[in-house]
């Protein structure tokens, strides 16, 4: 939480000038692992609620830390190659390539929802 606050320290004798994040700086920070979003769980909920356009943001992050565990499970059934699109904790669409995936996601989801997406390739 310290460096959230106030920054990494770059040098000694240190001068703590305290740092305001933006809405989203603090949504990437608090989800960038599974540990810090479960113990950050209220935070992210206020900031999705207090700014709801966080929301393709908070989804495409839940999609990063969801894709190791989706990719494991769709080896474990013989997926070979291939990207897929992720929001959330459901796959949208898939492709042999990045392209094909990314087609894919964009016709089946609305305009709004596109940001939500987080594509990786197993």
């Amino acid at each position: 939480r310290a460096a959230v606050k106030w920054g990494l320290i770059r040098s000694l004798p240190f001068e703590g000038k305290e740092r305001k994040l933006t809405d989203e700086e603090a949504l990437l920070y608090y989800m960038k692992t599974k540990d810090r979003m479960e113990e950050h769980y209220d935070e992210i909920l206020e900031l999705i609620h207090g700014n709801p356009g966080l929301l393709p943001l908070f989804y495409r992050e839940l999609g990063r830390a969801n894709s190791r565990r989706q990719r494991k499970l769709l080896r474990e059934v013989g997926v070979t190659g291939g990207w897929f699109a992720i929001a959330g904790e459901t796959i949208v669409a898939s492709g042999r390539t990045l392209e094909e995936a990314q087609r894919a996601a964009r016709a089946v989801l609305s305009e709004k929802n596109r940001d939500a997406v987080y594509f990786f390739k197993v």
